[in-house]
This record gives structure tokens, C-alpha cells and sequence, in this order.
């Protein structure tokens, strides 16, 4: 906790690390103001020294032009020797018009045996055809050539070569300088960062032991202190705050784990419980399964043995019916005709019917096995509209095939792709009021409707389509998926105009499910007619493409 003593003035942490950013930044920009200095000092004395040797250039070019014209040496000697005045001049050179050394002065004796371009730098010369004066600073040396001009003629040129141990002498002078007063306000820095590190580390690295004592025993009872009013005081007050705050926590969390603790008895208790009702419903719904699926066993073993008594009287029916009419016993007359005809069509379609009940059962049974052979499609189809041909021709009903680019064979059941068509088509004419149109057609799947999207999406990127469309009454939206059904039909009251047991599409769904298809029926609506589609997967079922 914070300890306030009477009179103890309140510092500012932030005061003294301005103070810090602020000594930092200042010894940067002597730092800067040093490296300023310098250049200044060396720019400057090369200012110097270039207007000096100028002039001195200027002197003795002007001097030297009589002894230049009349070819006078010794003359032009004692001119160039007053260089030995200048200490740091090393070599003075008089250039003729030819560029030839006229006479040549060397401070140190080893000077006169070198070549002249071994001292000085002859491509300097090349500045001075365009201006009377140039100059060249080497690391070591600085070079001037001044031309020699007599009523505007060049006559000659004058070199003279200077030492930089000057400058480099008032260089180091100017570092020592620099660096004792770098070195001054080091130490005053040095001392003052470790007064303000006494000042905000120590207070901070025992909050640190503080934290880390709380950390390593998990008791946050304890508090730390501070002698301060500044901020890290407020820092530790924070602090001490959050341990508070926590340990209020932890008591909370303590009474919370006890409460839930009893929660998590009391629901376990009535998970189990739960769980006990769940197996005895698992039980009870496994029982109900065996006795739904052994009643189904059943119900087809006794539609199928059924449809077989039914079968034999029915085909002796039918036949002898058959060889009546076809005056076997003598001939009939108009009324016996009619009446034999009667009972031949009822009899044909209570066969039907017992038919479909038993491939009905064989499919809900697993019984059902399919033939698979090789098939002429075209064929096939104008096969299929010519059984419901009669029918059609009675109503006026035109009938139409559409079977552009398709495949020529394809591998399927024959018998019962005949049946699937012949459904679907039967009821397409029986729905269908005179004067109307079913059309037969026959393509491979482009995903243009929703239905044929979706079957693009679970099936093969082709896929042979077989549609029956009509111009019938229609079927209402939400009746759509009920035609498919068994023993179901949409408009009860229709129906019966139409007769039917609801067993036709029920069967055609599960032929077209065995062929791996998929079978969808589409509509706009009552007396807009209907559209019943299946699928076929060309992968399986393509022998031949042609077109």
C-alpha cells in the first residue's frame, strides 16, 4: 500500500524520463553539432588555403613573365624559390608554352629526380582550357594550376603543390577537443542516468518481487508498497488494486465450484435416469421394428402367395374368354361380344394389377433381380407409344416422340425399362382429355431445371433422360412427391373418375431407383398438364453414342 508522509514532495516519473529522452537527445545533437564543426573547420581552411596559394600563384606568375619571355632561368629560379616561405608548399613548377618544365622548385631534395607526372597530376592541365585557374584536392595534397598570360596569350603555366598536414594537424586538435567534451558529458550522463535508475528501477523491480511471489504461491493476499506519491505509486496502488480484486474472485469462484459441483451431482443423477428411460424406448422401438418388419414379411408373403392363387383362375379366365371370341365354339353375336370383351379387359387388368402387387413386393423384399442387356433404344421407344396406341386413338390423342441425339443401345433391363415407359405413358393417356398431346422424348441431361441440376450434382457429368409430358389436368405442387406413393392418390374423387390403385408410379419409382436412377414429376398447375422425368447414368448404360 501507498505510505504518504506530511511534507513528502510528489515527484514526477515522467518529469525525469523527459529528463532522460531529453539528455539523450542533446547528446545526439552535440554529437551533430561536433561532426558540423568539423566540416566547417576543414571546409574553411581549404578555403584558405586555396585562396592563398592563388595569390601566390598569381605573384609569381606575374613576376616570372619577363623570365618566361627573354628564356631567363636563373631569374626565374630565385622567383620560385620564395615558396620555401610556405610550410606546407612541397613542389612549384614553371610549364613553358610547350608544356615543358621551365624551372622547378622541390622541398624535399628526392623530388628532383622524379618525373614531373609522378608529381604533379597532368590531367588537370586538360581544366584549364576552358579557364584560367584549377585546382585538385587529393587525400594528402592539394594541387593549383595557374596559366601564365601575356596580352592574352597563354605563355606558360605555373603548378604549385601544397601538403594537407595542416589541415590534418587543426583536424586532430578539433577531434581531442570534440572528444573531451564528449567524454565530460558522458560522465555527466553516466551519473545522472544512474540517479534516475535508483530513482524508477528500484521501485520497480520491487514491485517485480512482489509479482513474482504472488505468481510462485498463488496468494494474493499480499500487497506491495510504495514510499511515493508519484507514478509508479500509482503503479503499485493498480496493482494492489488487482490483487484485491482477484482474490474477490477466487472466494467467488470457490462458492460458484461448490454450487456447480451439486448441479453436476444432481443432473448426473438424472442423466441416468435418462439414460435408463432411453434404452428401455431403444428397446421397446427395436421390438416395434422386428414386429413392423416381420408384419411387411408378411404382408409380401401373403400378397405374393395371394397374387399367385388369383394368377392361375385369372390366365384360364383370359384364355377361355380369348378362345370364345375368337369363335372356337361357335360364332357369337353382338351382345355376346360385347359382354366377353367386358370381361376379357377387366380380367387383363385385374392381371395387371395382381402383377404389380407382386413386383411390388418383390422390390420391398430385395427379391427383385435385374437383366441387364444391351438395348436399341430408338427401338424401344416407338415400341412403347405403339402399346398405348389403342388407348390414344380412342380419345383423339396425339402422340408424339421426340428422340433427336440419342444414344443408339444402352445397357439396361429391357422388360423393366418397358414396364417404367409403359406406366408412365399409360397414365399420361389416361389422364389426358380428347383431343390432347403426350409426347415420348429422350436426351442427354443439361441441368436446365432444378431437378436436373441436382441430379447432375449426386450423379455423373452425363446422364440419359427419358420424359412423358401431357396436356392432362395437371398435378398441384404439393401433391407432387405424394403420386409416388404406394397405394396413394392425389384428389381421391378425380381418381375414381379415372380409376387406378395408386400402385403404378409407387413401382416405376422403385424400378428406376434399381437402374441407380432418379424419377421427378413437374407441373404449372391444374389442367396444365404434366411432365414425369427419369434418369439413366451413362456410365453404366451407354454401349454406343451416335450423333
Amino acid at each position: 500500500m501507498i505510505v504518504s508522509k506530511p511534507g513528502m514532495k510528489k515527484t514526477s516519473k515522467i518529469v525525469l524520463i523527459l529528463l532522460i529522452i531529453l539528455g539523450v537527445s542533446g547528446f545526439n545533437h552535440l554529437v551533430k553539432a561536433a561532426e558540423n564543426s568539423r566540416e566547417y573547420e576543414v571546409n574553411s581552411y581549404k578555403d584558405i588555403m586555396v585562396e592563398n596559394m592563388m595569390t601566390m600563384a598569381e605573384i609569381i606568375g606575374t613576376n616570372i613573365t619577363s623570365s618566361l619571355v627573354f628564356n631567363d632561368k636563373i631569374s626565374a629560379m630565385e622567383t620560385l624559390k620564395s615558396l620555401k616561405a610556405e610550410q606546407y608548399i612541397l613542389n612549384g613548377v614553371i610549364l613553358n608554352n610547350k608544356g615543358e618544365a621551365f624551372v622547378s622548385y622541390h622541398k624535399n631534395s628526392d623530388g628532383q629526380n622524379k618525373p614531373m607526372e609522378e608529381i604533379f597530376d597532368p590531367g588537370i592541365l586538360n581544366d584549364l582550357k576552358d579557364q584560367d585557374l584549377a585546382q585538385r584536392f587529393n587525400i594528402h595534397t592539394l594541387e593549383l594550376h595557374r596559366k601564365i598570360v601575356l596580352d592574352g596569350d597563354r605563355i606558360g603555366v605555373i603548378v604549385i603543390k601544397s601538403s594537407l598536414d595542416g589541415l590534418y594537424a587543426r583536424l586532430k586538435n578539433h577531434i581531442v577537443a570534440t572528444g573531451a567534451i564528449l567524454a565530460v558529458v558522458f560522465v555527466v550522463a553516466f551519473f545522472m542516468s544512474s540517479l534516475f535508475q535508483k530513482i524508477i528501477t528500484e521501485p520497480i523491480m520491487k514491485l517485480s518481487r512482489t509479482m513474482d511471489k504472488v505468481t510462485s504461491e498463488g496468494v494474493y493476499s499480499i500487497r506491495a508498497t510504495s514510499q511515493k506519491e508519484d507514478e509508479i505509486g500509482e503503479l503499485v496502488s493498480g496493482f494492489n488494486s488487482m490483487l484485491s480484486k482477484i482474490e474477490s474472485r477466487d472466494k467467488q469462484l470457490a462458492e460458484n465450484r461448490l454450487e456447480l459441483e451439486e448441479r453436476v451431482d444432481q443432473r448426473t443423477l438424472e442423466l441416468k435416469n435418462a439414460n435408463r428411460n432411453l434404452e428401455d424406448m431403444v428397446e421397446n422401438l427395436a421390438r416395434a421394428k422386428n414386429v413392423a418388419e416381420e408384419a411387411s414379411r408378411t404382408k409380401s408373403d401373403f400378397l405374393a402367395n395371394m397374387s399367385h392363387e388369383l394368377r392361375t383362375p385369372l390366365n384360364h379366365i383370359i384364355g377361355f374368354t380369348e378362345l370364345v371370341m375368337e369363335h372356337s365354339f361357335g360364332d357369337l353375336n353382338e351382345i355376346q361380344r360385347e359382354y366377353l370383351g367386358d370381361v376379357l379387359h377387366s380380367s387383363r387388368h385385374l392381371l395387371s394389377l395382381i402383377n404389380d402387387i407382386l413386383d411390388l413386393a418383390k422390390v420391398e423384399s430385395g427379391k427383385l433381380e435385374l437383366h441387364i442387356s444391351n438395348i436399341h433404344l430408338p427401338m424401344m421407344l416407338e415400341g412403347s407409344l405403339n402399346m398405348v396406341r389403342e388407348a390414344s386413338l380412342k380419345n383423339s390423342i396425339q402422340l408424339l416422340l421426340d428422340i433427336e441425339n440419342i444414344p443408339t443401345n444402352v445397357m439396361a433391363d429391357e422388360r423393366k425399362l418397358k414396364q417404367i415407359i409403359f406406366n408412365l405413358l399409360s397414365n399420361a393417356v389416361k389422364f389426358t382429355p380428347k383431343g390432347g398431346t403426350v409426347t415420348l422424348s429422350a436426351g442427354i441431361l443439361n441441368g436446365k431445371s432444378s431437378h436436373e441440376t441436382m441430379v447432375l450434382n449426386e450423379q455423373t457429368p452425363q446422364v440419359m433422360k427419358i420424359s412423358v409430358s401431357d396436356t392432362g389436368i395437371g398435378i398441384e405442387e404439393e401433391d407432387l412427391d405424394r403420386i409416388f406413393n404406394a397405394f396413394e392418390q392425389v384428389e381421391n374423387s378425380r381418381s375414381r373418375k379415372y380409376q387406378g390403385t395408386g400402385l403404378g408410379l409407387s413401382l416405376t419409382k422403385r424400378l428406376v431407383e434399381l437402374h441407380g436412377g432418379k424419377i421427378w414429376a413437374e407441373s404449372r398447375g391444374m389442367n396444365l398438364g404434366t411432365i414425369i422425368s427419369f434418369t439413366l447414368p451413362t456410365e453404366e448404360i451407354f454401349a454406343s453414342f451416335e450423333g
